[in-house]
């Protein structure tokens, strides 16, 4: 897979500059100051990364998707999984395992 890079975006008024010059389109823009802002004030989001759908990062870099689900809200850079991992992860038994382990050493674990 070819990567293409666009100038390095640095700050939000980066993204509008370049929104203005039509340097890039309004999805990327969306895409660009959604990372600056982060996570969406405490609230999860979850993005479908399509195989072969092509997308911007937040540092302008042009990318394929390759048919992954995306957690954002949860810490700085989303999770990200493959579908098959997703479901492993939250099936009822490993979805146990993870809440009993938590509980059994809450005041081990950094609660942010």
């Amino acid at each position: 897979m070819a990567t293409t890079t666009t100038p390095k975006i640095a700050s939000k008024d980066d993204v509008l500059a370049k929104l203005a010059t039509g340097e890039i389109d309004v999805d990327t823009a969306k895409t660009l100051l959604e990372a600056f802002n982060g996570p969406n004030n405490g609230q999860i989001g979850v993005k479908v990364r399509a195989i072969g759908e092509k997308y911007t990062d937040s540092k302008g870099s042009q990318h394929e998707g390759k048919g992954n689900v995306l957690v954002y809200g949860l810490q700085r850079m989303p999770v990200s999984l493959y579908p098959g991992q997703w479901q492993r992860l939250l099936d009822d038994e490993t979805r146990d395992k993870i809440l009993s382990a938590i509980e059994a050493n809450r005041d081990k674990l950094s609660w942010k």
